[in-house]
């Protein structure tokens, strides 16, 4: 399972500011080169040298860490229930 995660800050008026949170989500997509599943993506990440920009969005270091950890987690506790489901 891939999880992207891509940050949401300004780059500029020739990009949009998910642009990083887009790349991820086909980086990821086309990364799986065998038949594997890509989680919802995660649109921030550390971008504290964007904030004096508008419309940054950005979390802790010790948060990004934590954040695939627990997405990880949570989705072992329902992988039984995810396999019936794209079984049946």
């Amino acid at each position: 399972m891939l999880l992207p995660v891509g940050s949401n800050e300004l780059h500029g008026e020739h990009l949009p500011t998910g642009v990083d949170d887009f790349l991820a989500v086909e980086v990821c997509r086309e990364a799986a080169v065998v038949p594997m599943a890509v989680t919802p993506s995660v649109r921030c990440g550390s971008a504290e040298h964007h904030m004096p920009f508008g419309g940054t969005v950005t979390l802790s270091l010790p948060t990004l860490h934590s954040l695939p950890r627990d997405v990880r987690r949570s989705i072992l506790c329902s992988a039984d229930l995810i396999v019936a489901r794209i079984r049946y």
